[in-house]
């Protein structure tokens, strides 16, 4: 990255002007809050991601006009739901520089249309609100269906049905925790012991070549 913002500013650099301020390390949140309101544009192109944060960081400090313009990746989750944001692939290099001059050219009246429709919706649907969907649709769930969807214990009638549906058409490689998985969760980790059963399902396991 410092190769990258070193060739980038080498080049296009001038007397009183640098097109990449770069920051490494943490801010404190006031000065982040800062930066989030004073930018013109907001880029948050991840090549994957969960729901990504920032997004909507930008979104809650957006106070002053004119408003800024979010640009996100349609493989952030917010891309999903922060409809008015500019989507931009970062594979797709040419179009995801027609975006960034869109959002630098777009009126100023379309940004205040863009970002107070997602200000507003930011508001409304904060963590509150997720919590009392979840809990909403978990009442309206039957008792039958929770019972269906509750994950159970392992049992070794489950390791024997695994070992003859995969075990000896596939090569296996086995990632297990120790406490609280294979061993019982002890006060301390050094007393945690193996049940017999379980080491002899080890045992078994280890005994097949294409089980790792």
């Amino acid at each position: 990255m410092d190769q990258l913002v070193g060739r980038i500013n080498g080049r296009f650099t001038t007397a009183n002007w640098s097109p990449i301020r770069y920051i490494y390390g943490c801010i404190g949140q006031e000065e982040l809050a800062g930066f989030y309101r004073d930018s013109s544009v907001c880029l948050v192109t991840p090549l994957r991601d969960g729901m990504n944060l920032v997004a909507k960081e930008f979104v809650a400090c957006q106070i002053n006009e004119p408003a800024g313009v979010l640009i996100v990746s349609p493989f952030a989750g917010a891309g999903e739901t922060m409809h008015e944001a500019l989507l931009c692939n970062p594979y797709e290099i040419e179009s995801a520089a027609e975006v960034i001059h869109r959002a630098l050219t777009m009126p100023e009246d379309e940004r205040s249309l863009r970002m107070g429709r997602m200000r507003r919706r930011e508001m409304q649907q904060d963590v509150n609100s997720w919590m009392r969907q979840f809990l909403k649709a978990m009442d309206s769930l039957e008792e039958d269906e929770i019972g269906t969807t509750t994950m159970q214990p392992v049992t070794v009638d489950d390791f024997d049905y695994l070992l003859n549906y995969v075990g000896y058409n596939h090569k296996l490689a086995l990632l297990l925790d120790y406490d609280g998985t294979l061993a019982p969760i002890a006060p301390h980790p050094d007393l945690a012991t193996l049940p017999p059963e379980t080491k002899n399902v080890l045992q078994r396991l280890s005994n097949h070549s294409d089980v790792y």
